[in-house]
Order: structure tokens, then sequence, then C-alpha cells
């Protein structure tokens, strides 16, 4: 099994974790649901909406959400709504889906100061060496996506930084690459075969989505 951590086409076959608006139609497979700091217009209803969706037992983790620093929304509104959905999550004890441009230390920062204790994924990570070093440190799940396929990413040059047992995969919102062609780069990079990686991506979903193993 090919596992997608983190796709936007809700018509993901079973398995996938589909992240969507909390205001958007809800999936009857596994997904995830959050405020995207792009998108807080309505953060005050939405998250309403939201504190609702998330104890459906399909929901099975709160993002994407987290911080962007080259967005235009206001970064006080940012940080107020990452923290509500880390309480959130901690509540209610489902993992958190992590968006993150040019702000990981103030990521960091807030997880530690809600004193969070749920196991976090860093989704579409394509940063530095240094960053990368960071969130290893803080124990995070790492997810990789279409740009390691790209031999001048970064994703690609570090994919072999990151412990298997602390990977995943997935195609985010670009549907002109397929889950199978992560694999196979990711596979290569790291010179393991596709049923060692597709086992231990597994094994990973499994460990973090304790009450939804597949």
């Amino acid at each position: 099994m090919q596992i997608d951590i983190h796709t936007h086409v809700a018509s993901a076959t079973i398995g996938n974790v589909v992240t969507l608006q909390a205001y958007e139609p809800i999936p009857a497979q596994l997904f995830t649901c959050g405020l995207h700091p792009w998108y807080l217009q309505n953060a005050s209803n939405d998250f309403l909406m939201l504190q609702k969706i998330a104890l459906q037992e399909n929901c099975i983790a709160i993002g994407e959400c987290g911080l962007d620093k080259l967005c235009t929304t206001d970064w006080q509104l940012q940080t107020d709504y990452f923290c509500k959905q880390i309480q959130l999550a901690n509540a209610i004890q489902k993992p958190l889906v992590i968006h993150c441009v040019r702000a990981s230390s103030e990521v960091i920062a807030l997880l530690k100061k809600e004193k969070n204790t749920v196991p976090i994924i860093i989704h579409g990570f394509n940063q530095n060496a240094a960053i990368l070093a960071r969130y290893l440190q803080e124990n995070f799940y790492i997810s990789i996506g279409g740009a390691v396929v790209n031999n001048k990413s970064n994703a690609h040059a570090l994919v072999n930084n990151i412990p298997t047992e602390k990977l995943l995969l997935e195609t985010d919102d670009d549907k002109n690459i397929q889950i199978a062609e992560v694999y196979a780069k990711v596979a290569q990079i790291k010179k393991i075969s596709w049923q060692a990686l597709e086992n231990q991506i597994t094994k990973n979903f499994n460990t973090i989505f304790t009450n939804n193993k597949l």
C-alpha cells in the first residue's frame, strides 16, 4: 500500500489522508481538517465548525494548519488560530499536520508554549538542512512530496538525512504527480526496495494514527 499522507484530491483511494478546509464537503474516507493560514477570513465561524468536524471518527488529524510568512494573512491572526488548533488537537489527542513557510522557529516555539503532546507531521518539506535537523531534534515526522523528483531541490538533497522511521510521503495539491512516482524516487535515492519503503511508511502511519491503523 502506497499511503499518500497529504493530498487535496477528495477522490483519493481509501488510506489516503485528505486535507480540507473546515467549510468544504467532508469525504467518507480518512481525512484531516484544519484552518490553513492562507484562509482565515472567516476564522471564528470556521473554527467552531472545525471543533465539531474534528470529533468525527474518520477525521484523524488537525491540519493542515500553521504559519506562513509569505502570505498576506495578519500574523497575529495566524498565531492565534494556530494556537487554537494546537489546543484542539491536544484536547482530542489527534496529530497535527503543519504548514510552515519561513516560520520554523515560531512553529516550534508555539508548540512548546502550548505544551504539545501529539505527533507532529511537517508536510511538504523542502527546506534546508539546518531546519530539517531542528525538526528531527523535536521528533517531528517529515513528509516529502513531489519536490523530491527534482534533482535540484532540497527535498531531493536531504531525503537521505531523514530516518525512514520519521518519513512520510505525499502529493499535496499537485495533480501532475502520482504517489507512486514519489515512492519510486525516494526508494531510488535511499537505495532500498519499494516494498521495504512501503512497509516502513505504513508502520509510521500506524504509529502516528494508532486509532486508525491500515
